[in-house]
C-alpha cells in the first residue's frame, strides 16, 4: 500500500518535472532575447542623452563667448552632435535663450534605433554665465 503511493507520488513527480523543463525550454529563448534588445535599445537611448548633455554643454559656451550670440550656441550644438553621433538623435530641435547674464541651450529629441518608440524622449539643458563685453 505505501508502496504504490510511494511509486503514484514520484509519477506524479516527474511529470511535473517534465512540465517544467519544456515550459523552461519554451520560454527561455524568449526572455534571452528580450533581455538582448532590451539592454541595446537602453545603451542607445542612453548614448543620445548623454550627446544632448554634451552638445548642450558646448552650445552654452560657444553662446556665452562675448559678444553673445544665440545663433552661435545652436549652431555649436548642432555641430556637435553632426560630428558625435550622426542619426543618434530624431526629431532634433536645438533652442538657446538669453536671460540676464545668463545663456541657456536645450536640446530635445528622441534616441533613434531599435526601439525608438518605446523609449521616453531625450531633453538636456546647459547654462552658462555671458561673458563680461570687451
Amino acid at each position: 500500500m505505501i508502496t504504490r503511493r510511494w511509486a503514484a507520488l514520484r509519477s506524479q513527480g516527474a511529470q511535473r518535472g517534465t512540465t517544467t523543463t519544456i515550459s523552461l525550454a519554451i520560454w527561455l529563448p524568449f526572455l534571452v532575447i528580450l533581455v538582448l534588445v532590451g539592454g541595446a535599445g537602453y545603451n542607445t537611448w542612453s548614448y543620445a542623452r548623454e550627446l544632448a548633455e554634451g552638445a548642450a554643454q558646448i552650445g552654452a559656451q560657444q553662446a556665452a563667448l562675448s559678444p553673445a550670440s544665440t545663433d552661435r550656441g545652436q549652431t555649436a550644438a548642432e555641430q556637435f552632435i553632426t560630428v558625435h553621433g550622426s542619426g543618434s538623435l530624431g526629431d532634433l530641435q536645438v533652442r538657446a535663450t538669453i536671460t540676464g547674464d545668463t545663456v541657456t541651450v536645450v536640446i530635445t529629441g528622441h534616441a533613434k534605433g531599435l526601439l525608438s518608440n518605446a523609449v521616453p524622449a531625450i531633453s538636456a539643458s546647459s547654462a552658462s554665465v555671458l561673458e563680461p563685453a570687451q
